[in-house]
């Protein structure tokens, strides 16, 4: 069962009004999920109005996550129902998501329709700086609006953005980076090395940069190395070595491993 089928269940099961009848099922619900949300324990002892009050925070609580779930999967069906009770609510956060949840949920489903499923798990789970996603995941951004106008700029911006294309771009500019600081000038090669990149699975991109720093940080010239004008034979290993696991080099990979044990650094 995923995480937003397991909430609209909970709901499900205490959103009527309390009776004398049905009390004893609503307390039970509620404390086997309250802890969740940081609530203490209703007693068995409550007025049928303490457990009306009680439930009313439950019921807020748990709209709100089923309203954050369902925008940042892009379901904006779900996010535009639910987010009729949050309007009623007195909390002013609450109200201010309920307004905005259907367009946000719209916006995250079409960045979502731009990638395959397993691009949209792999840039949800990491730290890639991708609006929308990750560690800029769409309630935080929108925590962060001040007012409706970057709301509705944070939903244009999600809605028409290229998810791919801004993934791409960041690992090349990565290499971009990585190659210009040591001082790599084979621009042939380098782009090479990009258009390849551009045509590899999330992951798999993102495995071989962090292969290109891990080099960095294993085999080390440093300045008391004698250098070769703007290039060491080290700085060709490095991205001799990329071509080569990129299969746009079919030959040089003992050359490269003589020279990373020339420089591989020792405590």
């Amino acid at each position: 069962m995923d995480a937003l089928t397991k909430l609209s269940r909970q709901k499900r099961k205490v959103d009527t009004r309390v009776t004398n009848e049905n009390k004893d099922m609503i307390i039970k619900e509620i404390n086997k999920n309250m802890c969740d949300f940081g609530y203490g324990k209703i007693p068995k002892t409550a007025s049928i109005h303490e457990v009306q009050r009680m439930k009313k925070q439950y019921m807020d609580r748990l709209t709100y996550d089923i309203v954050s779930l369902a925008i940042q999967e892009g379901k904006s069906i779900i996010a535009e129902v639910e987010a009729r009770d949050l309007k009623k609510s007195s909390d002013d956060e609450n109200k201010r998501l309920g307004e905005h949840a259907k367009q946000l949920a719209q916006a995250k489903h079409e960045s979502n329709k731009k990638l395959s499923k397993s691009q949209v798990q792999f840039v949800e789970r990491g730290n890639n700086n991708i609006k929308g996603y990750g560690n800029l995941d769409m309630m935080s951004l929108f925590e962060k609006a001040k007012n409706k106008q970057d709301i509705k700029e944070l939903i244009q911006e999600i809605k028409t953005q290229d998810t791919k294309q801004i993934f791409y771009d960041k690992q090349t500019g990565l290499l971009d980076h990585v190659f210009q600081k040591i001082g790599i000038t084979r621009e042939e090669d380098i782009n090479k090395v990009k258009k390849k990149i551009n045509t590899m699975d999330f992951e798999d991109a993102v495995n071989h940069y962090n292969y290109l720093l891990h080099s960095l940080e294993v085999y080390d010239s440093g300045q008391s190395r004698a250098t070769n004008g703007d290039e060491t034979e080290l700085k060709d290993a490095r991205l001799d070595d990329m071509m080569i696991r990129l299969g746009l080099k079919k030959t040089g990979i003992k050359k490269v491993q003589k020279v990373y044990k020339k420089y591989e650094k020792t405590e």
